[in-house]
């Protein structure tokens, strides 16, 4: 192993590195026969009830019927049949093509109705969503009239680490009436929605992470592939609190006032598959708790006047990090398998006080256009460590040194793409020559 450092009066780098790759609707789940259209029948009912199952049912206690309009309803909320269940604690029940799926909303929606010339009472009812035989959400009300159907829903929010995720939906129509009498509910239109859902920050102020009423729908985001979006709710920076060990996939800002994620808990991004991301679509924003990235990371920051300021340790060893966008990302200090910076500023901004001061370490290093370099990477008064092995990229470094001083000879501005500081640019400013960056190479055996 070979390593390779570079150095300011204000900073130190050692870099090189691979490219990466980049990488709420309602959505009907299909149920079978949710009109009851199946079979065509007459006024007559049918025990035969086709795609659902009958239980505890004897024929006569269940069937699809053609009611006559107006006299035993008002209208049929679907089509022109309707599924009667008799009282007695049975049911009707349909194991669904869908598995329960974390970050999703579910609605079960079903017209309920009783017979206009019914002598007997509305009977109580339920309809019921279930996952892999456990109730999930049921609804007993509201109680029709006679001669009327009326809508019944029930919903159900899945959270990313729910219990039951992966478990099969079923749909359950139920006459829960125990007193053996001949009263009939009646049931037609059955629909289940699924709505995936972004758990959003939705509070304008500050809170910690856990706290689920911060989050739309209760759902806090902390999973392996959970996402937060940290939108437009606040109108003035405000402070999320990792007040317990959280994990997601990707982080979204999206708002000009500032968010800043603080605390002393660990913040990790963990997507299985594919790759993590932090993403800045507005404002600029900061992230303070020790963030741990545990899969190939893209950090993009889009607007070319927003940045991405993270003042704590970033814990990326092993593992490729990418910045993208014309933003810039502004680090205490980062160890990572690797840095490719593709668009805008990656910026080492050291802390001596901060936990875990030190140099930068990457495995390898890259920024975008190579020896002519499209990209920056402002050292500012910071130090770096390529730990590559290998080719040596000490010729690749020392032109986008060059590049980044603003060329060769006398008279650097440091305002350069390519390798800069942004200290030197400062101080050359007032002193010509005073500030600098230098590198080194150590191509010795590895230490033991």
């Amino acid at each position: 192993m070979k390593r390779r450092s570079f150095e300011s009066v204000a900073a130190i780098i050692c870099l090189c590195g691979l490219p990466l790759s980049r990488t709420a609707h309602a959505v009907p789940i299909p149920i079978v026969n949710s009109s009851f259209e199946d079979p065509v029948t007459g006024r007559a009912a049918t025990g035969i009830t086709p795609g659902w199952i009958r239980s505890d049912l004897t024929p006569q206690a269940s069937g699809i019927w053609r009611p006559n309009l107006p006299n035993d309803f008002s209208l049929i909320p679907d089509g022109s049949q309707v599924v009667g269940i008799k009282n007695g604690g049975g049911h009707l029940s349909q194991p669904l093509p869908a598995i329960l799926t974390g970050n999703t909303q579910y609605e079960l929606s079903v017209y309920v109705g009783h017979f206009r010339n019914s002598p007997l009472p509305v009977p109580p009812f339920a309809i019921q969503l279930l996952a892999g035989d456990n109730l999930l959400a049921q609804s007993s009300s509201p109680l029709p009239t006679h001669g009327e159907f009326v809508e019944t829903v029930t919903t159900y929010m899945a959270a990313a680490n729910d219990p039951l995720l992966g478990e099969s939906l079923e749909i359950r129509l139920v006459n829960t009436d125990p007193v053996s009498q001949f009263a009939f509910v009646h049931f037609d239109d059955v629909r289940l929605n699924a709505v995936a859902t972004i758990p959003t920050w939705n509070v304008d102020a500050n809170g910690n992470w856990s706290q689920a009423t911060n989050w739309s729908n209760g759902a806090v985001p902390n999973s392996a592939d959970g996402r937060a979006v940290l939108g437009g709710v606040i109108t003035q920076p405000r402070t999320v609190n990792v007040d317990v060990p959280i994990t997601v996939g990707r982080i979204d800002f999206d708002t000009t006032s500032t968010y800043t994620i603080a605390g002393s808990n660990a913040l990790t991004l963990d997507a299985t598959s594919g790759e993590a991301q932090i993403n800045v679509a507005r404002g600029s924003h900061a992230i303070g708790a020790p963030l741990t990235l545990a899969d190939n990371t893209v950090i993009g920051v889009s607007p070319a006047e927003s940045t991405l300021a993270m003042s704590g340790v970033v814990n990326a060893a092993g593992v490729n990090v990418g910045k993208s966008g014309p933003g810039k990302l502004s680090v205490n200090r980062i160890q990572a398998g690797a840095l490719s910076i593709d668009a805008g500023t990656v910026q080492i901004k050291p802390d001596p006080s901060a936990p875990g001061s030190g140099p930068s370490v990457f495995g390898a290093f890259a920024i975008a256009g190579g020896t002519a370099p499209t990209a920056t990477l402002d050292l500012n008064n910071g130090s770096a460590v390529i730990d590559y092995s290998g080719a040596s990229p000490a010729a690749t470094i020392r032109e986008q040194i060059i590049s980044g001083r603003g060329g060769a000879g006398l008279g650097a501005s440091w305002s350069g793409r390519g390798i800069t500081s942004s200290t030197a640019a400062a101080a050359n400013a007032i002193e010509p020559e005073s500030r600098s960056i230098g590198y080194a190479q150590n191509s010795g055996e590895p230490r033991r």
